[in-house]
Parts: structure tokens; sequence; C-alpha cells
């Protein structure tokens, strides 16, 4: 929110729709949002953007407001595009331009700050997901306009299946099931301004939710 000087971003946590238990966590300049919580709700994994080519990422601990960048790099202009908590796994996963022609996936450890670039499209990443309880993942690249899912296992991300889509589009809202079973997603097309899909993770059948619900 931007309450406090109406120009910076700072970040507050409160408990539901009780706003009057928002609490200040970081006092921040310039433009920050918050990508995700960690599994213990301890920890807010957020982004700093100080341009369409650069920003930083971060994982802020709520009690003490520390923050501490993950994947530091002086000295370098790196656009980060998505980024999520890998539940269970100690790591992050993220997709930038780091080094590379397109925005590609890396996995970081927190515990070691190793990092692994996953590169098993070339095309730019534009979305991601990880399953809640971190055994799945799921992406969307851009490629020549129109957009691919995959999904995969977190211990072998280079090891992807393409979701099967309905028709070409744009997908975005990656989300799994509290299950991990499922994965929905939004998809826009040239005749449909936007449509929700789920695609079953044993078979990547992608079904629309209203016809699945009825």
């Amino acid at each position: 929110s931007t309450r406090r000087n109406g120009r910076d971003f700072d970040i507050y946590v409160q408990n539901g729709p009780d706003a009057a238990s928002a609490r200040l966590v970081k006092e921040a300049a310039g433009h920050w949002s918050i990508l995700d919580w960690s599994e213990d709700d301890a920890r807010l994994l957020v982004m700093h953007s100080i341009s369409i080519n650069e920003a930083r990422l971060f994982v802020l601990d709520i009690a003490s407001g520390d923050a501490t960048e993950i994947n530091p790099a002086p000295g370098k202009k790196i656009a980060y595009e998505a980024a999520r908590f890998a539940p269970g796994r100690g790591a992050v996963f993220y997709a930038s331009d780091e080094d590379r022609e397109f925005v590609t996936l890396a996995r970081y450890d927190l515990a070691t700050g190793a990092k692994t670039i996953i590169d098993p499209v070339q095309w730019n990443v534009e979305a991601l997901a990880v399953s809640p309880d971190g055994a799945r993942l799921a992406y969307a690249v851009n490629k020549e306009g129109a957009s691919e899912i995959y999904i995969a296992d977190a211990a072998a991300p280079e090891k992807a299946r393409a979701v099967r889509l309905p028709e070409a589009g744009v997908a975005s809202g990656l989300s799994f099931d509290p299950a991990g079973t499922r994965l929905a997603f939004s998809l826009s097309t040239s005749v449909t301004a936007s449509d929700v899909y789920t695609a079953d993770v044993a078979t990547n059948l992608p079904l629309d939710v209203t016809d699945a619900d009825a």
C-alpha cells in the first residue's frame, strides 16, 4: 500500500478482512509487490521493480522485517517475470532474463544460494505456479504470440509435459487445486475474452470448469 506517502509501496500484513489489524512489515522506497507466501506463513516472496528491464527478488521475514535478496547480482540488470516458493524444498522457482535470450525458469536454493537453470523450451516464460505440496510446477510460455502450458515434477523440472490446450490463445492465472491434482488457468482467444479451464495433472486433458461442475 502507498498509504504512508501516496508514492512508495510499503508492505503490510493483516488478519483476513480486519483492517484494524494491519501491521507495517517493511517501509520501502519505490514499487514493491508481493508474489507468494511461504508454507509456514512466516515469510513473503516480494519483488522490487526498478524499471521494465530491472527488478530484484527478496524473501521478507514477517516477524523481523528483514529482507534477504534472492539471486543477488551486483552490476547486472535482471528482469523477473514470475516467482514462487517451492513448499517443502527450501527453494524458489523464478523466471528471469539473466544471461539469456529468453525469459527462462530457474531454481534457487535458499540455504546454499545454488542456482539451476531449467531450459526445456526456447520461449519466454510468462506465468508460473507451484502445487501446495511443492511436488509439481506449471508454467506458461509465449510461443509466437500464443501460450503453451507445461507441467513438471519439481524434483525433475527439466522433464516437462505439455498441456493440450483446446485452441490457440493466451493463458494466465495458473493455479493448482489444494491436492495438486488439477491445474486451473484462464485462456483468452481470438473469439473469447477469457474462459477458465482445468487440466488433470495425470492426463493433461483440459476440461471447461463449467462443464466439469455440471
